[in-house]
């Protein structure tokens, strides 16, 4: 899985990150097919 956007350090209650996805792209999630697996690629909306 691979994960396109913005990312923020939140330092609140020790140090974490907070991803805002824009696109996420998947390999073979949904393709339960052998041999070279699909690629998916998900806009997200907000």
């Amino acid at each position: 899985m691979k994960v396109i956007g913005a990312c923020a350090l939140e330092s609140d209650d020790g140090e974490r990150f907070k991803i805002s996805p824009e696109v996420i792209i998947s390999w073979g999630i949904n393709d339960p097919k052998p041999g070279i697996p699909a690629m998916e690629r998900r806009a997200i909306k907000e």
